[in-house]
């Protein structure tokens, strides 16, 4: 059985969910400052217009610092 067909790993905002939780067990860190608690989740974040997705695609595991 595959690792990617786990349940985690069938909507991509659940799979950021799981990996950002093994990556940073105790919450996210800024790569910049090494901040651990004055960042924020960016929500509705989404990617420029193309023919493909008119609309853009959301982003998901975005954070500002």
């Amino acid at each position: 059985m595959s690792v990617l067909s786990r349940p985690e790993f069938h909507d991509e905002a659940k799979a950021f969910e799981h990996v950002e939780s093994i990556l940073w067990p105790n919450g996210p860190v800024c790569p910049k400052c090494g901040s651990v608690d004055r960042h924020y989740a960016l929500k509705g974040v989404r990617t420029k217009p193309s023919k493909k997705n008119p609309n853009g695609v959301e982003r998901h595991g975005l954070y500002k610092c």
